[in-house]
């Protein structure tokens, strides 16, 4: 598996810190500023790990996450959903190794998602 991880976030400012704490635990990152987006860099790249943030513009973050857990060279994606909203912990379908995590996030909070959901692997 690839040390790659994709960050799925509108929020410009949000996906900066998110590529400097996936960069310096070694990943490449590829960012997406809408599901759309996420979704064409997903149909070419299998990440080992992606930060899905679930209000999006364009295709919403249950979308790409759907899109993700049912492609067949997706399957060993990680999935850390992270959103300001709690009901989505209540609706949202994570598989078990995925984690869900409620914004405002620290970096440390970054680092110890991937962790725990790439420890499988």
């Amino acid at each position: 598996m690839t040390n790659l991880a994709l960050i799925v976030e509108d929020e410009a400012a949000l996906r900066i810190i998110y590529e400097a704490v996936l960069s310096n635990l070694g990943f490449e990152v590829l960012q997406a500023a809408d599901g759309e987006e996420a979704i064409s860099l997903l149909e070419h790249f299998a990440p080992s790990i992606v930060f899905l943030d679930i209000l999006l513009p364009k295709v919403d973050g249950s979308q790409v996450l759907d899109y993700i857990q049912s492609t067949p060279h997706l399957h060993h994606t990680a999935t850390v959903v992270v959103t300001a909203h709690s009901r989505f912990e209540h609706i949202i379908r994570l598989e078990s190794h995925d984690r869900f995590l409620l914004k405002p996030v620290r970096p440390l909070d970054i680092q110890a998602a991937a962790r725990q959901v790439l420890a499988p692997y």
